[in-house]
């Protein structure tokens, strides 16, 4: 897709480099996308590559994944992605979550921050998030359950949109 880059994996994990260099006192632990190491993703070896990044990074609170992703929801409390089906699921289950952006270009999570997930689109803006989530917690969950309101409205009100448009054309038949 001309929306996304090969490079764009490497510049979000440098970026949590950065990030987890500012917060020593919380642990990242870097899960690569199952489909990454794929020919037309980013690239054969991929997942090699980026262990290798993050094992020579020698950063004492930055890891490489080698966990089943139930493993890895139920370890962490944050979700940091660009965007991602288990960044949806961390807000799902009640944990927070940031949709961090650092290509520069639009935003696949676009409609979720607008609804108030939080989102960030580089380095300084994450890191001040992720200290509002681990220093001012009850506030951070006002905020991100204000989006989740939001988002369970519309979710209702298109769902009855749907059931009427249902009803409405079953009985033509």
């Amino acid at each position: 897709s001309a929306l996304i880059n090969r490079s764009d994996t490497d510049d979000l994990v440098m970026a949590v480099q950065e990030i987890s260099k500012n917060l020593p006192e919380l642990n990242f632990r870097l899960r690569p996308h199952p489909t990454m190491d794929h020919a037309q993703h980013e690239g054969i070896n991929s997942t090699i590559r980026l262990r290798k990044f993050v094992n020579n990074s020698n950063i004492p609170n930055f890891h490489f994944s080698e966990n089943a992703l139930e493993d890895d929801l139920e370890w962490g409390d944050i979700c940091l992605s660009e965007y991602s089906q288990v960044l949806i699921d961390f807000w799902r289950i009640g944990k927070f979550g940031l949709a961090l952006n650092v290509t520069g270009r639009r935003s696949f999570m676009k409609d979720y921050i607008d609804l108030g997930f939080f989102g960030a689109l580089e380095v300084s803006s994450a890191t001040e998030i992720l200290r509002l989530f681990s220093d001012h917690t009850v506030k951070a969950s006002v905020i991100q359950n204000r989006a989740v309101k939001r988002y369970n409205h519309l979710l209702k009100q298109w769902l009855r949109q749907c059931e009427g448009r249902i009803n409405h054309n079953s009985t033509k038949y």
